[in-house]
């Protein structure tokens, strides 16, 4: 299970793994306040992409990104779409989304807020976030903008060596666009900031604050010419990071990037290939050969009848500069990641093989309270490149009102100085599944139930208490039931059937003796969204 403070991770890789692009929210110096995320029934689509465009999103990007979006509201009357969630522990999670307009002028505002009593080893906690995004269409002009504010707070269970933390932070993006007769230009500003804090109920001196800004400017040029495409991107930034502790431990850190690139899109053998080199300068890395650097992508894809083959690889660039506690250990330093792969497809079935050679990994404790490991340990460098092989499938198979679906992963990589594998080196679930109508259609569905495997792990306390261990493979098994009556979709789903509490990679601090934490057990999730129109 994906605890709320976990950073989302890929093929070993923390920094530079994930990001997560809407049309609400602009995050500040990484980390930001990713726990606070819109509700998915919000999106009018959504799709993962890995291994692309590196090179035009310049310092930062990802390995994989998964992104939403929104389309303008049909037609001039508002319609609003309602979600809510409950399970154990006292969750409770509840969302509005309303949209107004049309394609010459439109408004997205909504609100989502939920909390929790407690889970395994995980204390209180809640979250926020409520957005608005407008745009209006003059000739050819367009004109955007967003604004959101979110927050949270979460902690430990009650002990006296509990750490808890609370974050909320800020955002706003302004945008203009302009096409004509093959041509466009696009201008965004962007402006974010966020305030984290930790602390020990019981220790006072463990106080810690976080402050956190960052602002943004990108101009793009492009035309189309036939087939083909060609894109200018120029862009800049400015961030500064502080924190600030009872003791004199202080610090603080500036950064700013330039970035430009150039894009070409154009049919090639069969497909459509773009191919992009980007190249810019960070004056935050403490070496001068990590300042400057160049970053080209290439992807491939072509689909024909069922079938769909996607190659790609890029050069992705991550500066780590902010949350270095002593930097005469650890100055900041420049991620390099060189990834590459290939992905076929046909109709529900998937496969892909990517590969990385990675300088300078930026490795992190991994622990639920965000905070702690950023004011603590922090970011370090992998003194040794680290190369992986990532092998992932997928595939669903239905017959009548049966079905069935599989997926799985093999991954194999370095062992490191810095930090143990703490993810799994093999993965995968399977289920079997059922539709079902009722009463003239009017109530559909389906029930499923499913199995999974989570592959041997190995833990990583950084307590000299405590000798990390090989965490043995577990299977676990859920069971869920879909339902949809009218315009409303809900889900039942029940996880942990088999009532074990499984250990994770991180200590319990409720306990005197250093204890593996566990999470909790068999869990229990309700799921409702409602479109409602007019």
């Amino acid at each position: 299970m994906q605890l709320p403070g976990m950073p989302w991770t890929i093929a070993g890789l923390t920094m530079g793994a994930w990001s997560v692009e809407d049309p609400f929210t602009v995050g500040a110096v990484p980390p930001g306040i990713p726990e606070a995320q819109a509700p998915l029934a919000w999106y009018d689509s959504t799709r993962i992409v890995m291994g692309e465009g590196a090179a035009w999103r310049g310092f930062g990007a990802p390995v994989a990104s998964a992104e939403g979006s929104l389309r303008p509201p049909g037609g001039s009357k508002p319609r609003a779409v309602y979600s809510m969630a409950s399970g154990d522990g006292g969750l409770e999670r509840n969302g509005i989304l309303v949209s107004r307009g049309d394609e010459r002028s439109w408004l997205h505002a909504g609100a989502v807020a939920g909390k929790r009593s407690g889970s395994g080893a995980m204390g209180p906690a809640g979250d926020h976030l409520w957005a608005v995004t407008s745009g209006a269409r003059r000739g050819d002009h367009v004109f955007s903008g967003s604004f959101s504010q979110r927050g949270l707070g979460e902690s430990l269970r009650n002990s006296d060596a509990t750490f808890g933390e609370t974050a909320r932070g800020t955002g706003g993006r302004l945008g203009w666009e302009w096409s004509r007769e093959g041509r466009r230009a696009g201008l965004s500003l962007e402006r974010s900031q966020d305030i984290r804090t930790s602390f020990a109920p019981y220790f006072p001196s463990l106080y810690s604050r976080r402050d956190a800004w960052r602002n943004g400017a990108t101009l793009t040029l492009g035309r189309e010419i036939g087939t083909r495409s060609l894109d200018w991107k120029l862009s800049w930034s400015e961030s500064y990071a502080r924190r600030v502790f009872i003791s004199s431990l202080d610090w603080e850190a500036w950064d700013h990037t330039a970035w430009s690139a150039v894009r070409v899109k154009s049919p090639l053998a069969g497909g459509t290939a773009e191919a992009a080199l980007g190249g810019g300068f960070d004056a935050a890395m403490a070496r001068k050969s990590e300042r400057w650097q160049l970053a080209p992508s290439f992807v491939w894809r072509r689909e024909w009848d069922a079938t769909r083959v996607r190659l790609f690889g890029e050069r992705t660039l991550n500066p780590v500069w902010a949350d270095l506690t002593v930097p005469a250990l650890q100055a900041p330093f420049m991620q390099d990641c060189w990834v590459g792969g290939v992905e076929a497809g046909r109709g529900a079935m998937v496969a892909s093989v990517m590969g990385g050679r990675v300088g300078g990994r930026a490795t992190l404790l991994r622990y639920p309270i965000r905070d702690v490991p950023l004011r603590g340990l922090s970011w370090q460098a992998d003194p040794e490149p680290y190369a992986f092989l990532l092998a992932q499938a997928s595939g669903d198979w239905n017959w009548r009102l049966l079905g069935a679906d599989a997926r799985g992963y093999l991954l194999a990589r370095d062992a490191s100085p810095r930090q143990p594998n703490v993810d799994p080196g093999v993965g995968g679930a399977f289920g079997i599944s059922s539709a079902y109508r009722l009463f003239s259609g009017d109530l559909s569905g389906r029930m499923r139930l499913e199995a999974a495997w989570v592959g041997e792990r190995h833990t990583d306390a950084r307590d000299s208490r405590f000798e990390d261990i090989p965490l043995a493979g577990y299977a676990t098994f859920a069971a869920s039931a879909s339902a949809k009556v009218g315009d409303v979709s809900m889900l039942f789903r029940l996880d942990g059937l088999e009532q074990e509490p499984h250990p994770q990679t991180w200590l319990d601090p409720a306990f005197d003796e250093p204890t593996l934490a566990r999470d909790s057990g068999r869990r229990f999730r309700f799921e409702l969204s409602w479109p409602l129109f007019n």
